[in-house]
């Protein structure tokens, strides 16, 4: 059994635990590139980003956290992708590349955000993602935003968009991105050969 809720600080030693063991572990981009030097939980994303009130965790009957989504409205509280050092420099590029590609802040102006989604290794395939996602999007319509956003570096996460029926806004491969720019982001290993960046309009009465 686990139970939904909008995080608060009880929270943060919590979410950013679950980030240590099984996002930074187990996310291919991470997996593939770092950081290889964790940031302390006062210094990290979680930290930043529960403040603002708006993510939402699972939790077990003993009260621990078993998933968490990072929910970052603009302007962004944690302005990096995973540290504060000069690593993640890359990481920013590419993400810069996919708004200015999408051109995402026209089409869906002042989005709030799905920074982090991730689930306990022993908690999967029990619909934890799917559950924090729609939490999430809920908690977001009633405080009046319109658009929300996530970006899938993953192609697990790809197909948690799809089923939720997300739109695809814009597909990047690795390879092609790392050929073009001579970035030094590794490639993640297959399946994860995309990043992708899906929106959904949470005013419309119809699928997006």
């Amino acid at each position: 059994m686990f139970q939904i809720a909008r995080a608060t600080g009880d929270d943060v030693r919590g979410a950013h635990d679950l980030f240590v063991r099984s996002l930074y572990a187990d996310e291919p981009l991470i997996a593939a590139n770092g950081p290889h030097v964790l940031p302390e939980c006062s210094d990290g994303v979680a930290s930043a980003v529960i403040a603002q009130g708006r993510s939402i965790v699972a939790r077990d009957t003993s009260g621990d956290v078993v998933g968490c989504a990072l929910v970052d409205e603009p302007p962004q509280a944690f302005p990096y992708i995973y540290t504060h050092d000069e690593a993640d420099v890359k990481f920013q590029h590419m993400f810069e590349h996919m708004e200015d590609m999408s051109d995402v802040h026209n089409v869906a102006p002042d989005a709030i955000e799905i920074r982090y989604l991730a689930v306990d290794k022993a908690w999967r395939g029990r619909g934890i993602a799917q559950a924090i996602v729609e939490a999430s999007m809920e908690a977001a319509r009633q405080g009046g935003f319109r658009w929300f956003k996530m970006y899938t570096t993953s192609y697990f996460s790809n197909l948690l968009m799809i089923k939720m029926k997300w739109k695809r806004l814009y597909s990047l491969s690795y390879k092609e991105y790392v050929s073009e720019f001579k970035s030094d982001i590794k490639i993640p290993a297959e399946p994860h050969t995309h990043c992708n960046l899906y929106i959904y309009d949470l005013m419309s009465e119809e699928p997006n």
